[in-house]
C-alpha cells in the first residue's frame, strides 16, 4: 500500500465487517475506487471473511465434554480447599491474640497470685 493508505486500513476492516459508521462509508468507498492497493486489500479481506463464514464449527464429542467436566470439578475442589485453608488461617490469626490477651491479662494483685511486683524503686539501699 502507498504510504498515505495506513489511515484507511482500519476503516477497510470495519467496512468489510459492516461496522463502519454510515457517514464514513462514502469516504472510504471513494478512496478504494482511486487506490489500487486499498482495492486489493478490500478484496483480500472480503475473501477472508467469506472463508471464515463458511468454515465448519468444530463439534466437541461427549467424551471430551466429560473429560472437561472432570477436570473442572477436580480443579474446583482444589480451589475450595485452598479457600478453606485461607479462611482458617485468618480466623486463627484473629483468635490467637484475642485468647492470649484475655488469658494473660494482668490483674490488680499482680500476675499469677503475686501481691506486688518489685521494682527498682522499692528496694532499700543498704549502707
Amino acid at each position: 500500500m502507498r504510504p498515505h493508505c495506513p489511515d484507511f486500513e482500519q476503516d477497510l476492516v470495519l467496512l468489510v465487517g459492516g461496522e463502519l459508521e454510515p457517514d464514513q462509508v462514502a469516504r472510504v468507498e471513494e478512496h478504494v475506487r482511486s487506490c489500487e492497493a486499498c482495492a486489493k486489500l478490500r478484496a483480500r479481506l472480503e475473501r477472508s471473511q467469506a472463508l471464515l463464514a463458511t468454515a465448519p464449527i468444530p463439534r466437541i464429542s461427549n467424551d471430551e465434554m466429560k473429560l472437561m467436566a472432570l477436570r473442572a470439578r477436580a480443579s474446583g475442589g482444589f480451589q475450595l480447599r485452598r479457600r478453606f485453608l485461607a479462611a482458617a488461617a485468618v480466623i486463627l490469626a484473629l483468635l490467637v491474640p484475642t485468647v492470649t490477651y484475655f488469658t494473660f491479662q494482668p490483674t490488680e494483685s499482680g500476675p499469677r497470685g503475686c501481691d506486688t511486683i518489685a521494682t527498682p524503686f522499692d528496694v532499700e539501699e543498704v549502707p
